[in-house]
């Protein structure tokens, strides 16, 4: 039979999969044997035994002869056995499972690579010794898949590998790298020095305190509906001009050695993942422009965005910083920036040209310089592109204007978009402006160009197929836009975006909200505990044995928004049947739980009366307008503090914990379990729960009582319910 593989565990899910009803039992380890003469294809082999058993953690396969129980038979598509249909896309792999061996044949060294990971989550998936037979004919849809991410900081960069490792699973084969200036530079170490004081200022930035000329007045400050008025936000909207975003993520604030960046390069090539370096230009250019104001176009900018493009030395120190990035990346592809350009004809010499003929002409010195190189230049679109939209607003590259009515000082950013008629055709395309035009791709192809999605939302993307069967799509890029940290990818649901972003990019189909939650909630769960290293007795297992705390004392009816709703048995389990978590219930749906309010905002004391190792708090919130932003808005304030868990142990000492909004607690209805630290709990049709694990610090000092309260965060509008609390003894 076919499938869809939604019944075993495979992802991205392959094109082609038949199952069938025999199985081979596994007897470990199985020996290597490579047929075929390709230069590439005993390293290919080797890689893939290596990665096989990394992921599964196991010895499933050896090299050595004489050890093995057992074939793995790796062999290009030329050798493939008759009653096997080969593959002919770059990239593809046939993977047959059978009672007599495993025979991996590829189209090409990736193509070995990805079809050990099909092979390895396969195997991890397996609860037995019998490895289900299966023969999968597999291929991706696009081209390029790709990540853009920050440089990671320094601390980080052990979560940068394993983010790495998340990206071969899910055979994601592009990463758009931002250097900007957290990169060693050694011709001009001063470019270090000032990014790194820079995201000092920025971190630091006062709106209050700003006494510049340039600073904006209060009421444009307000008119803007700022949240911030300290901090990296804050000082991209302190102008009266435009301002480009900061990035003060981007390696932590500071800069990476070469050495650091050249076992970058070591990790992606290893993993099949090619280097698309990031080094901005014209905007987005701080940390050019605050290392020498003198090329700054606007020199009323205490922290300059934007190099002057009439000035010859912009050149001369962009180019000496490309240089060195192309000599340690030797990329194929360099991505130039150009987004968020809102500073044109400032200077006296930019003052005499066209905003469109300045752009082109900026564009065009850089394409000349990249592809005497051999390197082909990738660029945002959105200065590009004329966008009307039907109630009748503007983007892309067209004029704004706008005045303070406090201090008169204005602003005009001229229109761009007619640059488009004035630079090369083999640009390649960053298209992050789809949303705002179904017909992006095509109108840039009107001017020659090829395109790739960028900022790419995979659920957020209507008319995929239409819009990506396409000669000229080459596929997208899913953009993360905060500090490569597992705190910062978890709350802005990075990994649940790349989940479903993975799968449309490898089988070019579409994917709707409902379908990701039932097929993501086991799989994600498992990625991030690899990913962030929490180690979830949920999840992982461990030690101990479960016992449901009894609620009886502080329970109440639910509220009416949920009464009839929660269908659910006297147990519940989480989405990796861990648990259990015991409810109260009557007539098959939950009636009773901990439910916190305005009105009622602390729970009565709960008595447990014993030592445990864990709490296990099974949770979910109705709460309305709860804040919720993504840590490159939000420098200010963490995620919101919804329901704190005040513990008191029997020698009279205490301690509390908090359910953060979005990270350990979510909303109950809906479908999209994206609380990264905790595990989601299926409530019914269209309701989900969120397990979160507290890790207890005295676990040899018994627990007396827990009393649950409202966090100062909640709003007044909706409720905190608790519904179960399991004790791991």
């Amino acid at each position: 039979m076919k499938t869809n593989a939604q019944g075993i565990l495979v992802w991205p899910r392959p094109q082609e999969i038949t199952i069938r009803a025999e199985g081979m039992r596994l007897s470990f380890p199985l020996g290597l044997r490579v047929v075929g003469d390709a230069p590439w294809l005993a390293p290919a082999a080797e890689q893939a035994v290596r990665e096989v058993n990394r992921i599964t953690g196991r010895r499933f396969v050896t090299s050595a002869r004489g050890q093995s129980k057992g074939t793995l038979t790796v062999t290009t598509m030329a050798e493939l056995p008759r009653d096997l249909r080969p593959v002919k896309a770059a990239e593809g792999y046939v993977l047959s499972v059978a009672p007599q061996g495993v025979l991996l044949a590829r189209q090409d060294a990736s193509g070995v690579f990805y079809g050990a990971q099909t092979l390895a989550q396969l195997l991890r998936a397996g609860q037995t010794d019998l490895l289900t037979s299966v023969t999968v004919r597999d291929w991706p849809r696009h081209r390029i898949r790709g990540a853009h991410l920050y440089l990671p900081p320094r601390e980080h960069l052990g979560f940068f590998f394993r983010f790495l490792d998340f990206m071969a699973e899910l055979k994601l084969n592009t990463l758009v790298l931002e250097i900007g200036g957290g990169m060693e530079y050694e011709k001009h170490p001063e470019i270090n020095r000032a990014w790194a004081k820079f995201c000092r200022d920025a971190l630091a930035y006062d709106f209050g305190k700003d006494t510049s000329p340039s600073r904006a007045s209060d009421d444009v400050w307000a008119s803007g509906g700022w949240h911030e008025r300290t901090g990296p936000s804050a000082l991209e909207h302190s102008r009266y001009f435009w301002k480009d975003s900061t990035h003060t993520e981007l390696a932590g604030g500071a800069w990476l050695t070469k050495d650091e960046l050249r076992r970058i390069k070591a990790e992606c090539e290893r993993r099949h993942i090619e280097i698309i370096p990031e080094v901005q230009s014209l905007s987005h250019s701080y940390y050019l422009c605050c290392a020498h104001p003198e090329i700054a176009e606007r020199a009323d900018d205490p922290w300059p965005d934007t190099y002057c493009p009439s000035n010859p030395k912009s050149y001369e120190l962009l180019f000496d910083a490309m240089d060195e990035v192309i000599e340690l990346f030797r990329p194929r592809i360099l991505h130039i920036g150009h987004d968020e350009a809102y500073t044109f004809r400032v200077c006296p010499k930019c003052s005499k040209r066209t905003a469109h003929e300045i752009l082109a002409s900026d564009v065009n010195k850089i394409h000349s310089f990249l592809t005497s190189r051999g390197i082909r230049p990738l660029i945002w679109g959105d200065k590009l592109m004329n966008i009307t939209t039907p109630d009748g607003t503007r983007y892309g590259g067209v004029r704004r204007y706008s005045r303070d009515p406090v201090t008169g000082m204005k602003f005009d950013m001229p229109a761009t978009y007619k640059a488009a008629e004035m630079v090369p055709e083999d640009l390649l395309i960053c298209d992050w402006y789809w949303s705002l035009d179904p017909e992006s791709a095509r109108n840039f192809h009107r001017h020659g160009f090829e395109a790739i999605y960028g900022n790419f939302h995979p659920l957020g993307f209507a008319d995929w197929e239409k819009r990506t069967n396409l000669p000229y799509v080459l596929g997208a890029e899913m953009s993360t836009w905060c500090g490569v940290t597992p705190e910062e990818f978890g709350h802005n649901d990075v990994f649940h975006r790349f989940f479903p972003g993975a799968d449309m990019l490898w089988r070019g189909l579409q994917m709707e909200r409902a379908q990701v939650s039932a097929l993501m909630a086991p799989w994600i769960t498992r990625f991030i505990e690899r990913m962030t290293e929490q180690k979830r007795w949920l999840v992982s297992g461990g030690r101990g044995k479960a016992q449901s705390v009894d609620l009886t004392a502080a329970v109440r009816p639910l509220p009416a928004s949920l009464l009839g709703r929660l269908e659910v048995g006297e147990t519940l389990q989480t989405v990796l049947g861990t648990g259990p978590f015991s409810i109260m219930v009557s007539d098959g749906v939950m009636d009773r739980a901990v439910v916190l309010d305005r009105t009622h905002p602390r729970s009565a004391s709960i008595p447990i009366g014993y030592r445990a190792s864990r709490l296990l708090v099974l949770q979910g919130t109705t709460l309305k307008g709860v804040y919720r932003q993504a840590t490159y808005y939000s420098y200010e304030r963490g995620p919101a503090d919804v329901l704190r868990c005040r513990v008191r142990y029997a020698d009279g000492k205490r301690t509390t914990f908090s359910a953060f909004y979005g990270d350990d607690i979510g909303p109950i209805t809906g479908n999209w379990p994206t609380c990264y630290r905790a595990v989601p709990v299926a409530a019914g049709p269209g309701h989900t729960l969120f397990a979160q694990e507290w890790v207890n610090p005295r676990p040899d000092v018994p627990i007396a009582s827990l009393t649950l309260l409202l966090g100062p965060d909640a709003t007044g509008q909706g409720e905190v319910v608790v519904a179960a609390l399991t004790a791991v003894r």
